[in-house]
């Protein structure tokens, strides 16, 4: 099931407070700076440190490829 889009605008990374990348396709919600992923369980996501994953260098590569995750968080204003 996917997030919705405003339950996204509110998801921020609970350890450095930057968007995360969310990957339906994978039920992550993935942070490409610390190369975290946290998971999404039915429409729930688990931000919690003791449920996070690290990712692999395959999955990195994948998953911040442009088109393929969501970003997090409210667009900033310009």
């Amino acid at each position: 099931m996917s997030l919705d889009s405003f339950v996204l605008s509110l998801i921020e990374d609970p350890a450095d407070h930057q968007v995360l990348l969310y990957v339906e396709s994978d039920s992550v919600l993935y942070n490409p700076r610390t190369r975290v992923a946290y998971p999404v369980k039915g429409s729930i996501p688990v931000l919690l440190e003791s449920e996070t994953r690290p990712a692999t260098e395959d999955e990195h590569q994948r998953w911040t490829q442009p088109g393929i995750g969501r970003a997090t968080g409210r667009p900033s204003a310009s």
